[in-house]
């Protein structure tokens, strides 16, 4: 059975046990993937306990006597509303009432779970007043959008209501004969398929058991006291082995303000409490998850972000600019559509962000622990690695790094170019920090054009460490940013973006008849090394964008060009990073005096440029606080959970703030109908 764990001021979240099988479900069966909540009773997380349950031994660790324990599904999400036109009431209270759980924990007999009428005692439909409605979903401007005669739900659910489950979450094809056209229809799908797979699996200590537990579930979501996130009910039911939650491939960069994190990384380390940032701030990491291996998707955006995904994870998307935005699943997105960047998330002195969140992520599970080293310590350490990444950002740029298998030479070698003196300094600076006690070879050569080069040469075994460190023996195509460089200080990343983009990178001035503009430009042979320069400009708060330069010469491959052309980034590229050389760095503020000086906001809509199918990968899933995340830094999320009164004035609230996220591929579970 399922362990349920409660945190202060986060959603509960469910893990379930390591099977034979190896895949966290019994007998490998994929599980509902749902959160429950409760209310809290008040904003400081008072009340909330912090609980353990493992229903398989019967085991139970209770820090509260506040909070229901329940097996396997858990308890979806307790939602306040009139009972018998009572005062509305909330989480076990509210079930106390109709249901008189007592201590609200399950007891096993044997080897199974015994499972007592909670709430339905026999007919979970006993006493419902049914009625046959139009559900309908409109636009602003009058167009239907959604249209199901004859939907049969309970007597007091909402019209709202009827008309979002009815268009989101009933099976089949309109007018087709298996379509669902009752509530009943769609709540019998769900907890037949899921007490049949514990009665299966043979979670329960009788066949009654099995049924009483089956009833009860149909009571409290026909009731609407529970319901699922929309993954459960998009596939419970509908297919054999349901995906019940989205996903990614392992390489999949999750934001945070420490760095960027492998979701693979996050999911094998079990960094729970690691903060993340989602489309509101922070959120924190509650539960990790290996998914197995799925079909993946890569959804490329106009600037050339990209995000690669399961085709049911979901993503804050929008039909047309300025409008709405949907919660839709990867694989309805189109070519045309929007979806949401983040480009100014940037990442947090490593000391700031353990003190703000007192985590580091060090060792296995991601223990909570301060920074003990001393402050001279750490200031010498970061000295080190400032220039660590600049001498291997220069190396990469306009270096060489190799060993010979012929001739007289055959030691590995790293060599600088450098063809002014500011650039020269530079490289030395660093060497003197990082090899201070290493022999180099200092020469001047000229171009053709008679251009003097300086090319400092080191060579022997005890460069190899920095090398394999930095991952330097990749070259032309084949160069990507270095792992280390994805989780390093902010100043680590910035000294290794200046090397780059003072040996690659130039400034272009265009001065027409009624426009100017000037724009910050890196060109290169090797595509992911571009993106990857991309994220880490989004990690210092810099938008930019990645565009192909076609080549037509058949022996030659086509450059990829990184480029800053708004004034507010460029503005940021200046202050965090700027040029090495006098020279360049004057004709980069000359740019900033332009017309031409638009601003970047916090939040972009970029238009999906094209989709990509990537083939059957491994793919790990996490769940945050807030049930969502930013990856690459677009918004995507595995649910999302949003309260609404039941009155007009906040559903027009909701349209507005959120869009008609039901109709369009909402990860949400909604009560409406409280």
């Amino acid at each position: 059975m399922s362990q349920i764990f409660y945190g202060e001021n986060s959603e509960s979240v469910i893990r379930f046990p390591k099977s034979e099988s190896g895949n966290g479900h019994a007998n490998g069966r994929p599980a509902a993937d749902v959160a429950p909540v409760f209310d809290n009773a008040g904003t400081d997380g008072t009340g909330l306990a912090q609980r353990e349950g493992n229903l398989g031994t019967g085991k139970e660790e209770s820090g509260s006597n506040d909070n229901l324990l329940v097996p396997d599904i858990g308890l979806p999400r307790f939602s306040t509303r009139e009972v018998s036109g009572q005062k509305a009431v909330t989480g076990r209270e509210g079930l106390q009432q109709k249901g008189n759980i007592g201590t609200g924990t399950a007891t096993h007999q044997g080897n199974g779970l015994v499972w007592e009428n909670k709430f339905a005692q026999g007919d979970p439909y006993a006493g419902i007043n049914w009625e046959k409605r139009v559900a309908k979903i409109t636009k602003g401007d009058g167009e239907v959008v959604f249209e199901q005669h004859d939907v049969e739900v309970p007597s007091f659910w909402s019209q709202t209501a009827t008309d979002i489950v009815a268009s989101k979450y009933f099976r089949g094809k309109l007018d087709a004969p298996e379509r669902e056209k009752s509530a009943r229809q769609m709540v019998d799908r769900m907890a037949n398929t899921i007490a049949g797979w514990g009665w299966e699996d043979g979670y329960f200590a009788s066949e009654q058991d099995y049924l009483n537990y089956k009833n009860d579930l149909k009571w409290l979501l026909i009731n609407q006291y529970g319901s699922f996130n929309s993954p459960v009910w998009f596939n419970v039911g509908i297919y054999e082995r349901p995906q019940c939650s989205a996903c990614q491939p392992y390489r999949a960069l999750v934001s945070s303000p420490l760095g960027f994190f492998r979701i693979g990384e996050i999911v094998e380390n079990n960094l729970i409490g690691l903060p993340v940032y989602d489309s509101t701030g922070v959120a924190k990491v509650l539960a990790v998850k290996n998914n197995g291996e799925k079909e993946v998707f890569k959804v490329i955006l106009r600037n050339g972000t990209f995000i690669e995904t399961t085709g049911d994870h979901l993503v804050k998307a929008v039909h047309e600019r300025r409008t709405s935005p949907n919660w839709l699943r990867a694989d309805q997105l189109k070519p045309g559509m929007r979806l949401q960047l983040y480009p100014h998330r940037a990442l947090l002195a490593k000391s700031a962000v353990a003190q703000k969140f007192n985590f580091s992520a060090i060792g296995s599970g991601g223990q909570m622990s301060a920074f003990a080293l001393s402050p001279a310590f750490e200031q010498g350490k970061l000295n080190l690695e400032i220039s660590e990444a600049a001498l291997a950002g220069w190396l990469q740029a306009d270096g060489f790094v190799g060993q010979y298998d012929h001739g007289t030479n055959r030691s590995l070698t790293m060599e600088f170019l450098a063809v002014n003196r500011d650039e020269q300094a530079w490289i030395e600076h660093h060497l003197a920090v990082v090899f201070p006690s290493l022999h180099k070879k200092i020469r001047t050569t000229f171009t053709k054009l008679g251009t003097p080069i300086t090319r400092i040469r080191l060579y022997g075994e005890k460069l190899r460490p920095f090398i394999e460190k930095y991952d330097l023996l990749n070259r032309r195509e084949k160069i990507r940013v270095p792992d280390i460089l994805w989780k390093s200080n902010p100043l680590v990343i910035a000294a290794y973006l200046k090397s780059v983009f003072q040996g690659e990178g130039y400034i272009s001035i265009r001065k027409g008849k009624t426009d100017e503009s000037g724009r910050v430009a890196l060109a290169t042979i090797s595509e992911r090394w571009m993106h990857d320069i991309q994220i880490l400009l989004y990690g210092l708060g810099i938008y930019s964008r990645v565009l192909r330069k076609k080549e037509k010469r058949e022996d030659q491959l086509d450059l990829h060009e990184l480029v800053i052309g708004y004034g507010s980034e460029k503005n940021k590229f200046i202050e965090l990073l700027g040029f090495i050389s006098q020279e360049k760095q004057a004709k980069l503020l000359a740019s900033q005096s332009l017309k031409d000086q638009k601003n970047i906001g916090d939040l972009r809509e970029e238009e999906i440029v094209a989709i990509e199918k990537l083939g059957r990968e491994t793919v790990y899933d996490i769940q945050t606080t807030s049930g969502e995340y930013l990856t690459n830094n677009i918004a995507v999320h595995n649910c999302f959970i949003l309260s609404v009164e039941d009155n007009m004035q906040s559903i027009l609230d909701w349209y507005r703030d959120e869009g008609w996220i039901f109709k369009f591929g909402s990860g949400a579970g909604i009560n409406l109908s409280k």
